[in-house]
């Protein structure tokens, strides 16, 4: 577009030379065609911008389009993952193993089952209240079997088998308590 421009200048140019020169011999003023060139290209430009309600080239229009639909498509991509990622934590992971409780001609055995769980139910069996010294270790996860048909003294020495807590029974009340001082 610019080549046909140019042509059209040059060409409009020669033919205001011809023309004053063939009025009475008259020579135009030195750089009088670029005036009149620029000005009817600067009246061109106006007619355009008034002509069209968005000032600015369409070519600058649509990336700014474009950067609002990216940020708007990677708030939403974000957004997924960061749901994701809380769903990851905070599900039970599927590769360990859940809590089980099972029951065999009276005999129950708990796998992967937090010991307050398992308190609570061996205190009600022998109608005893349990305390936590430490509530840390109500959430340990234990595997064990318990006889309800023993007694509560032989359960209480099968916890004890365990490094990290002691358990004593007092006054009906089964008393959970670490083993190690704690810092």
């Amino acid at each position: 577009m610019k080549t046909n421009e140019h042509y059209e200048d040059t060409a409009l140019r020669q033919v205001m030379n011809k023309q004053a020169q063939s009025s009475e011999g008259m020579q135009l003023p030195h750089g009088f065609a670029d005036r009149v060139m620029k000005r009817i290209h600067e009246a061109e430009e106006a007619e355009a911008q008034a002509s069209d309600p968005f000032p600015e080239k369409h070519s600058v229009r649509f990336p700014i389009f474009r950067k609002v639909a990216a940020i708007f498509i990677g708030t939403i991509c974000l957004s997924g993952l960061a749901y994701a990622a809380w769903m990851q934590v905070n599900e039970t992971p599927h590769h360990s193993p859940t809590e089980q409780v099972t029951k065999a001609d009276s005999v129950t055995t708990f796998k992967n089952t937090p010991l307050h769980t398992i308190l609570e139910r061996v205190s009600s069996h022998y109608s005893r209240r349990v305390s936590f010294k430490n509530e840390k270790l109500r959430e340990w996860r234990l595997q064990i079997t318990w006889d309800p048909t023993r007694p509560l003294a032989e359960f209480i020495e099968l916890l004890n088998e365990f490094d990290a807590i002691h358990v004593t029974e007092k006054e009906n009340t089964i008393i959970v308590e670490s083993k190690q001082k704690e810092k």
